[in-house]
């Protein structure tokens, strides 16, 4: 069967058309419609790969091995080639992939999103059906170019670029709520305003605000350590970060606590049991008398009392002295904040 070209309604319905107050554009799509252009059909050998593929790693959510493939390019995600491929010669390329003007060379183009259905396209060019060898040599596809406006550097079209592939990929995998939040406060790191942030994962304000809260007060090593956690919802990892942020735990307990357990069971499961733990508080598990102090000191609780040991290496040389000199001062700051913070134990 031959190539299906397009009749001159499915162009004019392959253009992008401003969406309607609630679009259900995917985000990608979102942040850059204002810069499409109609589409157009462009010689894939004027097509270069991506420049971002190892800056997106940055956009990483959770390094967990449950999500040990969530972070790869969502063209490579559904479906074989040879489906792709099918489904082009049979039907025509349905959707657009996203370039841009390529920064190095003039006349030529980068992907943003869409490499698979460019790989499929690319496929056909290289191996035409011999009924239909000099159409499908010839074979063009869809894209959508986004374009730099003006005034805008090249370093903000690139970061722009990068967010556009990371949203784009992100939109269509079923983000647990942390990996949302993460996403989120990554996104926001780049520059973009939280408002922004919000309109392009189509979510409020205040659902983002609730989110990046816990990223806040969740370190990153500690919710790389839990997982996903896919099926918990955002109200236990509030409840975590919450307990974070009264020091009903701290990080340094809550990261021993997730080192004791089974490490074969699940992400929600391990979040779980970190919650039920500190809900027994302190009493009702067993204490460390002795940790270690970012690597300076060795910090020693005893009934009654705190044993400070410093011990000096070769980046903390001179340390001590210098502690030492100031423990006097150092003390009677803390006690005045201590008196402050806690006036009913004056």
């Amino acid at each position: 069967m031959g190539v299906v070209r397009p009749q001159a309604e499915d162009l004019a319905r392959d253009e992008v058309k401003k969406p309607a107050k609630r679009s259900k554009a995917t985000p990608g799509i979102q942040l850059i419609e204002k810069t499409y252009n109609a589409v157009r059909e462009i010689d894939p050998d004027l097509i270069d790969d991506s420049a971002f593929a190892d800056r997106l790693e940055l956009f990483t959510i959770v390094k967990s091995s449950e999500r040990a493939s969530a972070d790869e390019d969502i063209d490579h995600q559904d479906g074989s080639l040879d489906q792709l491929v099918d489904s082009i010669l049979t039907h025509g390329q349905k959707v657009p992939i996203l370039v841009r003007n390529s920064i190095k060379v003039n006349g030529r183009y980068e992907v943003i999103f869409g490499r698979r259905r460019l790989a499929a396209v690319r496929h056909i060019r290289s191996n035409p059906r011999s009924d239909f060898e000099g159409a499908d040599r010839e074979l063009k596809i869809k894209a959508n170019i986004e374009t730099k406006v003006d005034g805008q550097t090249d370093e903000d079209f690139d970061n722009q670029a990068l967010v556009t592939q990371a949203l784009e990929n992100a939109s269509r995998k079923n983000l647990s709520a942390y990996e949302k939040a993460r996403f989120a406060t990554i996104v926001h790191s780049t520059g973009i305003e939280k408002q922004e942030v919000a309109r392009m994962m189509n979510m409020s304000a205040t659902n983002l605000s609730n989110l990046m809260r816990i990223t806040r007060l969740v370190p990153n090593s500690l919710g790389d350590m839990i997982g996903a956690a896919p099926g918990s919802g955002r109200p236990k990892w509030e409840a975590l970060a919450s307990a974070l942020e009264a020091q009903t735990v701290n990080v340094d307990e809550a990261t021993r606590l997730l080192e004791s357990m089974d490490p074969t069971c699940s992400s929600d499961d391990r979040l779980d049991a970190l919650l039920a733990e500190i809900k027994r508080g302190p009493k009702g598990r067993p204490q460390r008398a002795t940790r270690q102090l970012n690597g300076v000191a060795t910090v020693q609780k005893r009934p009654g009392g705190l044993k400070l040991i410093v011990t000096e290496t070769k980046t903390t040389k001179g340390f001590a002295e210098w502690l030492d000199t100031n423990l006097e001062s150092i003390m009677g700051d803390s006690l005045e904040r201590f008196r402050a913070e806690s006036p009913g134990k004056n």
